[in-house]
């Protein structure tokens, strides 16, 4: 079972127990849904990335070890992620009722800034995005396949001509603690 999968049963079947013992309302219309009522189960499926996150993969041929904390803001509409180590950034998810898309913005400590819209594939997370280097457009595109509740297969692939992909990132995120933070140097002597 895919960790969607297990968090949409379980919330499904205990709707439907809720449901199923609750009193039919006498004549009391039903209210239609508000948009942000009827994205509510949408944005819950965003509670999957909270947490503290340990990331362990390959830029290329280069090891990359980082670590990523995510938490809802206040309102529960929003994640804000903190990524440290050595890629340090910050990233906002959310789910745009509207377009139907899951919406991830990061903004890096290399000076960039990262716009991708997700949808959830079977149990897959895709999302994609559009941007331009030495004005030559490429498209972006990452897959987070959840392997337990506590982990995750995370795939970064770029193409430039529209066809061909090439996996410029992988890894592997695990729940868990952060790691502790590097010894501070010591103060140089004079």
């Amino acid at each position: 079972m895919t960790i969607l999968t297990g968090v949409l049963t379980a919330t499904s079947f205990g709707t439907m127990v809720a449901c199923a013992s609750a009193p039919a309302p006498a004549t009391t219309p039903a209210t239609p849904a508000t948009p942000d009522q009827a994205a509510a189960p949408a944005r819950e499926q965003l509670g999957f990335i909270a947490g503290t996150w340990n990331f362990e993969g390959t830029m290329g041929t280069t090891p990359l070890v980082f670590h990523e904390v995510c938490t809802w803001i206040d309102g529960g509409f929003h994640l804000q992620c903190a990524t440290g180590g050595t890629q340090d950034g910050f990233s906002l998810l959310g789910y745009q009722a509207d377009a139907g898309v899951y919406t991830h913005y990061n903004i890096g400590a290399d000076g960039r800034a990262h716009a991708l819209t997700g949808r959830i594939v079977g149990s897959e997370w895709i999302w994609t995005g559009q941007s331009t280097k030495d004005g030559k457009p490429r498209t972006d595109r990452v897959t987070m396949t959840p392997v337990s509740a506590d982990e995750f297969k995370f795939r970064f692939e770029r193409s430039v001509d529209g066809a061909a992909w090439t996996t410029r990132l992988s890894g592997t995120y695990r729940r868990g603690p952060a790691p502790p933070a590097p010894p501070v140097p010591p103060a140089p002597t004079k």
